[in-house]
């Protein structure tokens, strides 16, 4: 096996099928595993299966129909290296929808050059309190022009009922927040997934993104994590790949919506 073969087997066996995410059941099948949020808003993924051309359609129209009686919106990731070669295309004709096309990158904190641990990070704030997250909760928002609420009431929860399953980082810069990151540490696996590294477009530059990673980095050191991972896009790849990060796959992620919201009584 070459080195990125070997990363793919510990990325699945770990992160894609022994990880426990917070406010979610996995459930382990022979050929598939399942997270199911404690919310129905929170919807639900499939994160590995072992599949082929006989079972896939079957299989698919099984998971649909759990998670249609449910009400849950469903998540399907779909690595390349995942059989059958054409599961996205069926996902695609059961009534899927594309919506991310990433980079899977991996860190080995066991392998990175010294240089990375070098890295200056003073420029980084902790955030522990939840006037914090509500910084970077309005940061993402300006940036992506969307409402991040509900991902803000989930790191709320997260930091106060499982503090050791995540860590919130941000950078201030004229008294706000203008870039943020944050880890989610995957037990019982060596796994932490980066999750965030958004910049305020006037901020964008200054080395934010990487004094985050380098910040994340040695926390995870710090605390016995061997591997960070995340799916990045085109824009982040190349300063992932200049800080040790190998791109090991290629990750698409492709939803259908079941959940209904209530009627406004």
């Amino acid at each position: 096996m070459n080195q990125n073969t070997d990363l793919v087997a510990i990325y699945d066996c770990e992160y894609r099928q022994k990880a426990d995410w917070t406010r979610m059941d996995r459930e382990n099948f022979a050929n598939l595993v399942r997270y199911t949020a404690h919310e129905k808003k929170r919807g639900a993924f499939i994160s590995w299966f072992d599949l082929d051309e006989s079972n896939a359609d079957a299989e698919i129209e099984k998971q649909m129909a759990h998670y249609r009686a449910l009400g849950i919106d469903l998540e399907w990731k779909v690595c390349a290296h995942d059989g059958p070669a054409d599961m996205g295309q069926r996902l695609l004709r059961h009534g899927f929808t594309l919506t991310n096309d990433d980079s899977v990158m991996l860190l080995d904190l066991a392998q990175v050059a010294d240089s990375f641990w070098a890295q200056s990070t003073n420029c980084v704030s902790r955030i522990s309190t939840a006037a914090g997250i509500d910084d970077i909760m309005q940061m993402e928002k300006e940036i992506w022009h969307k409402d991040f609420t509900q991902l803000g009431e989930g790191m709320k929860m997260d930091l106060r009922d499982q503090p050791d399953h995540i860590s919130l980082f941000a950078v201030y810069a004229d008294g706000r927040c203008v870039s943020a990151a944050w880890t989610h540490y995957l037990s019982p696996t060596l796994f932490g997934i980066l999750l965030g590294g958004s910049t305020l477009p006037a901020y964008r530059g200054r080395g934010f993104y990487t004094a985050l990673i380098a910040a994340r980095g040695l926390e995870a050191r710090t605390r016995g994590f061997r591997y960070l991972t995340l799916d990045a896009s085109a824009m982040s790849r190349p300063i992932l790949e200049k800080h040790g990060f190998s791109c090991i796959d290629t990750s698409q992620e492709y939803e259908i919506k079941f959940f209904q919201k209530e009627t406004q009584g």
